[in-house]
């Protein structure tokens, strides 16, 4: 058995102003409390779609459009960066929503 993401977290936390935005739908606010939660050392996470698939028990691909729905509404930032054998992307959770 793999060991927990979070040993010391047993739940997520999702901001209040992020459930009640109608732009954001259940599963799609689930995805922001697990990026909020990864990103707290650092303000950032590095995780694949396919690692944040397994964790909201969704596919590669629907996890790539619930991202692109948060950035639209200004919930997260992405960024890319080289690191010269191949790129990292970084996701920046923003909690108020304004980039």
């Amino acid at each position: 058995m793999k060991p927990p993401l979070y040993p010391l977290m047993t739940f997520i936390s999702i901001p209040q102003h992020i459930l009640e935005d109608e732009r954001v739908d259940d599963s799609t606010a689930i995805l922001i409390g697990h990026l909020l939660n990864l990103s707290q050392d650092m303000g950032f996470t590095t995780m694949t779609n396919e690692e944040l698939g397994k964790l909201t028990g969704c596919c590669a691909r629907e996890v790539s459009k619930r991202l692109k729905s948060l950035d639209d509404a200004g919930y997260l930032t992405r960024k890319r960066q080289n690191l010269g054998c191949g790129t990292e992307r970084k996701i920046y959770p923003v909690l108020g929503g304004v980039k």
